[in-house]
C-alpha cells in the first residue's frame, strides 16, 4: 500500500535536521536545495513542497514543487512548478509517479506547472490526463566546440565504453577549430562595451526589468532575483559530498558558475539585464532584459565570455536573442534549433483564460536553478 507524506516549507528544516534525514540511502533534497526552498519569497510557510512515497516503511519516491505566482492583465494566482521527481528502479511500473503528481494536484488545488522535464517524466504527466501543452519556447543551440564525448554518451550510454577514445577525437578535432575561431576575438573585444558584473539587484537594475516584464507569466521581483543568487541549489565543488551522492539530481558540480550582468550605451544608460549560466560547458540565457534592438550588443558580449571560458555549446530561448543569431554571423560550427515547451495543468487553464501575448522566460521555474 503505497501512501504519501507531505512536507511543508514550516517543516522542511526540521526534516533535514533529522536522524531519518541522515540515514536515508537516497534523499529527496539536498540540504543546500532545501535552505533554498525555505528562503524562496514567493513560499508561504503551509506551502507543500516535498511529497514522499513510501511503500509500509520503505522509501520509494518523491516529487518536488516549486511556489510562485503567475500573472496575467486580470488574475494572479498562486502556483506551483513541479520540480524533480524519482520512483526508486525496483519500484517503477507500479503507478507511483503518477500517484505522486495527482496528489501534487490535488494539494496545490490544481495550480501546476511544468517545464525543463525528459520525456520518460512526460510519460507520467500524459498517463494522469492532468496536464496539456500550453506555451513553447523556440530556442536555438549554436555548437562553438566539438564535444562529441558529451553528445553521444548523453544519447545512448552504451558509448561510455569508448569515453577515452571520443575525448582525443574531439580534443584532436578543437585544434584547427581552435584556430578557428581565433578571428572571432578582435570581433568580441569588449574594451569597448560598457559593462558590470554585479552581485544584487539594485534600485536602478530592478526598475529596468519592471519595465521589460510587464508581459511576463512571472515577472521577477527584487526579493525573487536575489533568492536566485544568494541561494544556488547547485554547488561549484570538486567533489560529491555525502548528501550529492545519496542524492539523484544536481547538487555539486565542478563546473558550474551563473554571472548577473548590467549592460549600458556608450550614454552610460542600460540596455541589458541577463542571468548567464555556465555548466560543464554549456551557456544558458535563464533571463535576459532588453530590447530587440540591443540584441545583437548583448550576443556580443555572450559570444565574448563563451570564447574565454572554454564553453563548447550556448542555448538560448529568448527571442531576441535567437533572431540576433539566426541574422547575422556567429561562430559556431553548426547550430540546431529547438522548442521549450511548457506543460500546465487543465484545471489551472481553464482558470486563465485569454493569455494573449504573456510569455515565460527561459528560467521560469526551476530551469535558473540548474
Amino acid at each position: 500500500m503505497i501512501k504519501i507524506r507531505d512536507i511543508t516549507i514550516a517543516g522542511l528544516q526540521d526534516f533535514i535536521d533529522s536522524a531519518e534525514y541522515q540515514q536515508m540511502p537516497v534523499i529527496p533534497v539536498s540540504r543546500h536545495r532545501a535552505i533554498s526552498h525555505i528562503r524562496n519569497p514567493m513560499a508561504a510557510l503551509d506551502d507543500k513542497i516535498l511529497f514522499l512515497a513510501y511503500d509500509e516503511d520503505r522509501f520509494v519516491g518523491y516529487l518536488g514543487a516549486v511556489p510562485d505566482e503567475l500573472q496575467t492583465a486580470d488574475l494572479r494566482l498562486k502556483v506551483a512548478w513541479l520540480s524533480c521527481m524519482w520512483v526508486d528502479s525496483s519500484q517503477r511500473g507500479k503507478g507511483i509517479a503518477p500517484m505522486l503528481l495527482k496528489h501534487a494536484h490535488e494539494a496545490w488545488n490544481g495550480h501546476l506547472l511544468i517545464t525543463n522535464y525528459i520525456p520518460v517524466a512526460k510519460r507520467a504527466y500524459d498517463k494522469t490526463g492532468l496536464f496539456t501543452g500550453f506555451k513553447s519556447l523556440p530556442g536555438i543551440r549554436g555548437y562553438l566546440r566539438f564535444n562529441l564525448a558529451g553528445i553521444l554518451t548523453a544519447k545512448k550510454p552504451g558509448l561510455k565504453k569508448i569515453g577515452r577514445l571520443l575525448k582525443a577525437t574531439d580534443r584532436i578535432l578543437n585544434i584547427p577549430n581552435e584556430i578557428r575561431l581565433l578571428r572571432w576575438y578582435p570581433k568580441t573585444d569588449l574594451k569597448q562595451v560598457v559593462f558590470e558584473y554585479v552581485h544584487d539587484i539594485d534600485d536602478e537594475s530592478m526598475e529596468f526589468i519592471r519595465k521589460k516584464s510587464l508581459q511576463h507569466f512571472c515577472p521577477k521581483s527584487r526579493e525573487s532575483l536575489q533568492w536566485l543568487i544568494r541561494f544556488p541549489w547547485i554547488l561549484n565543488a570538486p567533489f560529491k559530498d555525502h548528501n550529492s551522492r545519496r542524492y539523484a539530481f544536481s547538487a555539486c558540480i565542478k563546473d558550474f558558475n551563473q554571472q548577473y550582468i548590467k549592460v549600458y550605451d556608450a550614454s552610460y544608460h542600460l540596455i541589458a539585464f541577463m542571468v548567464l549560466t555556465y555548466r560543464e560547458a554549456h551557456l544558458k540565457t535563464p533571463y535576459v532584459f532588453c530590447n530587440e534592438a540591443d540584441a545583437k550588443p548583448v550576443m556580443k558580449i555572450i559570444y565574448a565570455h563563451a570564447l574565454r571560458s572554454g564553453t563548447r555549446t550556448i542555448s538560448t530561448y529568448h527571442p531576441f536573442l535567437r533572431a540576433a543569431v539566426l541574422s547575422s554571423k556567429n561562430p559556431f560550427i553548426l547550430t540546431r534549433k529547438m522548442d521549450y515547451k511548457v506543460l500546465i495543468s487543465k484545471d489551472l487553464l481553464n482558470k486563465l483564460g485569454e493569455t494573449g501575448e504573456f510569455i515565460f522566460q527561459e528560467g521560469d521555474g526551476d530551469a535558473a536553478f540548474v
